[in-house]
């Protein structure tokens, strides 16, 4: 299972014809969620971040919390 979040601008209605800015997608461990982003992010032209490449550091390390929630809001 996937779950999928849509976030439009902060004045839009879900129900208008605007185009989503950021989609989210949740789901377990090979549940498909990266090959699900990837053709999303090919047909609908949004750039694709793996959050996963930014929690991290070297050696699998988690990444100070704010710091992660930081860069999630400059991307």
């Amino acid at each position: 299972t996937v779950l999928l979040y849509i976030s439009k601008t902060k004045n839009s209605s879900f129900m208008t014809n605007a185009s989503p800015k950021r989609i989210m997608i949740f789901g377990l461990a090979g549940s498909g969620k990266s090959t699900f982003a990837l053709k999303l992010s090919d047909l609908l032209h949004l750039p694709l971040f793996h959050l996963d490449r930014f929690f991290f550091v070297e050696a699998w390390k988690e990444r100070d919390y704010k710091e992660f929630l930081n860069i999630q809001k400059v991307i």
